[in-house]
């Protein structure tokens, strides 16, 4: 009699919660500290190769990170003062105590996101972004250390990252904002967007609902979603 062989059936998780973090979390880019003031010849300079087509996204804020000429405390003192959407804890544990799971995916850098997740409460959560550490005055920026992940544009692609946890729960949301949100933001079931992310969405006839602010997040999660 020939044998039969039954292929386990992978069981996936409930649901995620993915957040993009500058401009998403935060209330403005991290950068945006640096490119208003000190930086602001530099940031119009390489704004204008970016729009040429001349550097990538990566190549821009690589190159402005690393000009920034602070110490290391100035640095510290920059990265605690960035303002973060005060909802923004709530929502993380509002997901976690219904049964969910949370992740950061940024095209940014670790260097600068860690420290105030761990600010806000956050330090537990999965955090998928960029490398940075402090050199020379300035913070040396470098791709994902899983090369899987790597993206020539942004450093980190944050489509496959989106690819591969999509794959693991049933349910995915996702709150972005840039133009670098839009794809992994296409593989969500239920997407929270504002600027420029809200636009390609409603321009793709792709649904969301407008990201005001966290507390639309929360006020969904507790009267729609849960």
């Amino acid at each position: 009699m020939e044998a039969v062989f039954y292929r386990k059936k992978t069981m996936k998780k409930p649901f995620l919660f993915v957040s993009d973090f500058d401009g998403t979390m935060s209330q403005k880019d991290f950068y945006q500290l640096f490119s208003e003031t000190n930086l602001k010849n530099l940031h119009e300079d390489l704004l204008a190769q970016y729009k040429r087509k001349e550097i990538t996204s990566f190549g821009y804020l690589e190159r402005l990170l690393a000009e920034l000429n602070h110490t290391e405390q100035e640095l510290r003192d920059a990265i605690n003062s960035l303002p973060v959407d005060p909802m923004v804890k709530t929502v993380f544990d509002f997901v976690r105590d219904n049964g969910g799971d949370c992740a950061v995916v940024s095209a940014g850098a670790d260097y600068y996101i860690r420290p105030i997740m761990n600010r806000v409460g956050l330090e537990n959560i999965p955090l998928y972004a960029n490398r940075g550490e402090f050199i020379d005055g300035g913070i040396r920026m470098t791709p994902p250390e899983n090369p899987a992940y790597y993206s020539p544009l942004y450093g980190i692609d944050k489509e496959l990252v989106m690819k591969d946890l999509v794959n693991e729960y049933e349910t995915v949301m996702f709150a972005g904002d840039g133009t670098a949100d839009f794809k992994p933001a296409r593989l969500a079931s239920i997407r929270f967007a504002k600027d420029v992310l809200a636009f390609r969405l409603k321009m793709t006839g792709h649904e969301f609902h407008k990201l005001r602010s966290f507390d639309s997040i929360y006020q969904f999660l507790k009267n729609d979603f849960f």
